[in-house]
């Protein structure tokens, strides 16, 4: 299978499920649960975190706005992705903010792998399988842009 052609496939599965904002906003906010439950020291890292605990942000608008960017940026590299090239790039605002916050990489595929195991569990793992090379690709965006 092509690049182009595994990316239309992950790409259509991602707008199946999350075309809608409110759906992109419940993905952020479960992403930043699941990252904050699994590593409590990541909340320092959010402007909103800083001193509090999971239980001071679970509710909070700043937790579901971020959550929400977060999973818009991801919307917007799944609507180029075909293009490699542009997909990349548009990643790159995300590695230039995170970058001056000190968030690694290690940071980032902690968030990628949380956001791919809700993936897998919205649309079946069989549905969800990545190419050594694409995983390869996109850990590569993901990593690249913060050394």
């Amino acid at each position: 299978m092509t690049w182009a052609e595994e990316a239309a496939e992950h790409k259509a599965h991602w707008n199946e499920l999350f075309s809608e904002e409110s759906a992109r906003q419940e993905l952020g906010v479960e992403v930043f649960t699941r990252l904050f439950q699994a590593h409590p020291d990541y909340l320092e890292k959010f402007s909103f975190g800083k001193g509090k605990t999971f239980d001071d942000v679970k509710d909070s608008a700043a937790l579901k706005t971020h959550g929400l960017v977060f999973a818009n940026a991801i919307h917007q590299m799944y609507q180029v992705i075909e293009d490699a090239d542009k997909a990349k790039a548009s990643l790159q605002h995300v590695h230039d903010t995170h970058k001056t916050l000190g968030i690694t990489a290690e940071h980032l595929m902690s968030g990628f792998e949380i956001m791919k195991q809700i993936h897998c569990e919205k649309v079946g793992e069989e549905h969800f399988k990545l190419s050594e090379g694409f995983k390869k690709t996109m850990h590569g965006w993901l990593l690249d842009g913060l050394k």
